[in-house]
């Protein structure tokens, strides 16, 4: 399993995707919207990757900070919600906000 990942930010593929590059090799995240704007193309990055295995595909996930890939290895643990749903969800709240909401029992958010 890949933890995380040192490297190049090739390019920012998509709104939600970046080509970072280690060791020769160009690996393709999957990323919010706050860590995209936070990883310029020809700059170093680290990023707290998530590897998603499932029999058809696997897929990276990557976070600027432990907090946020822990909440999201939370939500997906969460009957109903998928890696898809849980980078939406990350998208508009900050991980502090999604445990702050939790412990006031704020469903709606």
């Amino acid at each position: 399993m890949i933890g995380s990942l040192r490297g190049r930010v090739l390019e920012r593929l998509t709104d939600t995707t970046v080509l970072v590059e280690t060791a020769g090799v160009g690996y393709v995240v999957n990323v919010t919207p706050r860590t995209l704007g936070e990883l310029e193309p020809t700059t170093e990055a680290f990023l707290h990757i998530h590897h998603h295995v499932r029999e058809d595909a696997e897929t990276l996930f990557g976070f600027l900070d432990r907090d946020e890939r822990r909440i999201f290895g939370q939500l997906i643990e969460t009957t109903g919600v998928g890696p898809v749903l849980a980078m939406s969800i990350l998208a508009t709240h900050s991980p502090r906000t999604l445990v702050d909401l939790v412990v006031a029992g704020d469903v709606a958010g």
